[in-house]
C-alpha cells in the first residue's frame, strides 16, 4: 500500500481561488489534482512505450482508491464521488476533454393513424421497417434524463435508407420537424408547453457522394441542431433544457428529391428519429426535482 501526501502549487494568498492544485510525483509518474476544475490528471510519465507494467496500487486520495496501471493506461478505482453540482461530471478526450454524446431514442412511428401516417412494409424478407412518402409523418417524444450537459445544444439524428431500386443515381431528401418543449415538475416559469412549436427543414447529403451511397439498404444518417444561445422559430433555446423535460416532436418526410437512371423513385425508409445530447456521464442528479444539483 502506499499512502501519500500533497502540496499545495503556487496557489498563495490573494489568489482568489479556494481550490488548489496539488502535484504528487512518484517517479517515473506524475500525477496532479487539480481542485480547480476537480479533475485528477496523469500529467507525465516515462514508461508508457515499455514493456514493463506499471501499478500505482492501492494509492490513497481524497478518500478515492486507484490503481493506475501502465501496461493498459488505465486508472481503476473502486468509487468515485463527484460533486453533486450542475455541469460536474466525467469528461473523454485527453487532448481536448468534452462530455460525451448519448441518444434520447423516441419511441417509433405506430402513434400516426390517420392519413399521414408512414407505412409498415417488408424491408428485407420477413424484416418490416417504416416507408415515409413525401408528406408522411412520424410522432415523437422525447424524456430528457438526468446525465443531461445543461445548456448544451440537442440535435435530431435521423437514421434512414432506401431499399427499393439499385438505379438511384444521386439525389438529397428533404426532412421537416415541428416541435415544442416543457420543464417537468409544474415549476411557475417554463412547465408550460410553447403555443407556437419550433420549425425547420433541412437537407441530406447527395447520395452520389463517391462512396458508398448509391447503395440499396446502406444506412444513412442526416444530422441537425434544433437548439441554440437563444430561441428562435427554429432553435429551442438551450438554456431551458433540464431533466425531467420532454420534447413532443413531429417529423416529416418532406420532399423526395432522389434521382434515378430508370424506374420509379424509392421512398426512403426511416429506422429512428433520436435525439443527441451530450451526457455528464453521471447515472443521475443528486435530487429528483427541482433543484436537480441542489
Amino acid at each position: 500500500m502506499l499512502l501519500f501526501m500533497a502540496t499545495q502549487q503556487g496557489m498563495g494568498a490573494g489568489s482568489g481561488v479556494t481550490k488548489p492544485r496539488y502535484k504528487f510525483v512518484i517517479n517515473p509518474i506524475t500525477v496532479q489534482l487539480d481542485r480547480v476544475v476537480n479533475k485528477l490528471e496523469i500529467l507525465e510519465t516515462d514508461f508508457l512505450d515499455k514493456a514493463v507494467p506499471f501499478v500505482l496500487s492501492n494509492a490513497i486520495l481524497e478518500d478515492v482508491l486507484f490503481q493506475y496501471d501502465s501496461v493498459n493506461d488505465r486508472l481503476k478505482v473502486a468509487n468515485i464521488v463527484i460533486d453533486k453540482a450542475s455541469g460536474n461530471g466525467i469528461y473523454v478526450d485527453r487532448d481536448v476533454p468534452t462530455f460525451g454524446f448519448a441518444d434520447l431514442l423516441g419511441d417509433q412511428f405506430t402513434r400516426n393513424t390517420g392519413a399521414t401516417k408512414p407505412t409498415l412494409t417488408s424491408y428485407n424478407g420477413v424484416i418490416n421497417a417504416w416507408k415515409f412518402a413525401a408528406g408522411k409523418e412520424a410522432y415523437l417524444s422525447y424524456h430528457i434524463g438526468h446525465d443531461y450537459v445543461p445548456s448544451t445544444d440537442v440535435h435530431l439524428h435521423i437514421h434512414w435508407s432506401q431499399k427499393d431500386s439499385a438505379l438511384v443515381t444521386g439525389g438529397t431528401l428533404v426532412f421537416k420537424y415541428t416541435a415544442i418543449y416543457a420543464k417537468g415538475h409544474n415549476q411557475v416559469s417554463g412547465s408550460t408547453f410553447e403555443a407556437t412549436p419550433i420549425t425547420a427543414t433541412f437537407s441530406t447529403i447527395d447520395l452520389n457522394d463517391g462512396a458508398s451511397g448509391l447503395n440499396i439498404r446502406q444506412q444513412h444518417i442526416t444530422e441537425v441542431t434544433i437548439s441554440g444561445a437563444s430561441a428562435t422559430s427554429a432553435l429551442f433555446d438551450r438554456d431551458n433544457f433540464e431533466p425531467d423535460g420532454v420534447i413532443e416532436l413531429t417529423f416529416e418526410m418532406d420532399v423526395n428529391n432522389l434521382t434515378v437512371s430508370g424506374g420509379g423513385v424509392p421512398d426512403p425508409f426511416i429506422h429512428f428519429v433520436d435525439i443527441h445530447y451530450q451526457t455528464t456521464g453521471i447515472i443521475g442528479t443528486k435530487a429528483l426535482k427541482p433543484d436537480f444539483y441542489a
